[in-house]
Formats: C-alpha cells, sequence, structure tokens
C-alpha cells in the first residue's frame, strides 16, 4: 500500500436504522489483502497469496504497457525500502526487459 500509483479500493453499503436510506464509502484497500477478490456467495478469486502477488505485478506492470504503452511504476522506491524481504522490483523489471543488458553494454563504450 506504499505505491503511490495504486488505487485499489472498496465499496460498503451502510444501512441507516430505518432500512430505507444509507451510505455507500469508499475506501482505501489492496489488492494484496486476502479478502480484496472475495464476492458475494464466499468465493475467493485470489485467495492464495502467490495468485494476488502474480495479480499486482502483472496488472501494474504488463497490463500498464498493453493499456498505456508504460508501467505504472515512477521508480520512487518506497517498496524496496519497505519489502520485508528486500525485494527489489525496479531491478528485476530491469532484467526482465533486457535494459540491463543495454546499461552494460553503453557503460563499456
Amino acid at each position: 500500500m506504499v505505491c503511490p500509483t495504486c488505487y485499489c479500493y472498496n465499496i460498503d453499503d451502510v444501512l441507516s436504522l430505518d432500512a430505507k436510506t444509507g451510505e455507500r464509502i469508499r475506501t482505501w484497500d489492496s489488492c494484496l489483502f486476502k479478502n480484496h477478490a472475495l464476492v458475494a456467495g464466499g468465493h475467493n478469486f485470489r485467495k492464495n497469496r502467490s495468485d494476488r502477488l502474480k495479480r499486482r505485478y502483472l496488472h501494474k506492470h504488463q497490463g500498464f504497457i498493453g493499456e498505456y504503452g508504460r508501467t505504472s511504476c515512477v521508480g520512487c522506491g518506497r517498496c524496496i525500502q519497505t519489502c520485508p524481504a528486500g525485494i527489489n522490483i525496479v531491478n528485476i523489471l530491469t532484467e526482465i526487459k533486457g535494459e540491463e543488458e543495454d546499461v552494460k553494454a553503453a557503460s563499456r563504450s
């Protein structure tokens, strides 16, 4: 939830005691939370942590490239600083895209 480009939210309908009026409330949420993909009837499309993690990275990086021609990562490093496992997603994405070799080759010339 530290990413400045995340915009996941949840909608809750809160009924008044008269059951005729109420309020629709939008609250910030995270696609990494277990209950984020929970739907009516108790089905959860992404019950496993690995499914939630894959969905987040596919959406933020691959999905945004298809839609807007670039990833949604702004390179701020907040996720790197707060990651309990010390994962540097910026380096990983650079390696996946093959840009690391381009950087190494440019530095040699």
